[in-house]
């Protein structure tokens, strides 16, 4: 706190820098992807929320009105999920169902091409990995804040 008088830098009071803010864990409509998730000993390689970086928030245009996808003839308690976080669902929308170059559609969900192009990767990973092996597809998470249409505000 610069001042001492716990206003932060930018006036935002004791939440700033801690990942309280509009993607940090549900104060506002975006969600944090990873809280939880890994070992998070704080080695800072994608592992918990360690010492690695925070993600940054990604805007995406609207959440889907389906969230879950699963095999047709498999029981339920029978399937593994694999889950894709809503900024991925959105990156795969952006590129491969509205044909949106990469550079604009980074602009978009404000993060760069490559980071783009690693959820990109990561998606489509994650859905061959459920379409070859009869695994359930869950949309959920992420660190995101909506901005267009299924507006929470």
């Amino acid at each position: 706190m610069p001042r001492m008088d716990e206003t932060g830098p930018l006036g935002q009071g004791p939440l700033t820098g801690r990942g309280l803010g509009p993607c940090g864990g549900g104060l506002a409509q975006g969600k944090q992807a990873g809280a939880g998730v890994g070992a998070g000993r704080g080695f800072g390689r994608g592992m918990g929320r360690g010492l690695g970086r925070p993600l940054r928030c990604r805007n995406i245009w609207s959440t889907p009105d389906t969230t879950y996808f699963k095999p047709a003839g498999v029981r339920l308690v029978d399937l593994e999920d694999v889950e894709i976080t809503l900024d991925e669902a959105e990156a795969l929308r952006l590129i491969d169902l509205e044909d949106v170059e990469q550079e604009k559609a980074a602009k978009k969900m404000a993060i760069s091409q490559p980071t783009l192009s690693r959820i990109l990767t990561s998606a489509r990973k994650k859905i061959a990995d459920a379409i070859t092996n009869g695994k359930a597809i869950k949309i959920s998470g992420g660190s995101y804040k909506v901005i267009g249409k299924n507006k929470t505000d």
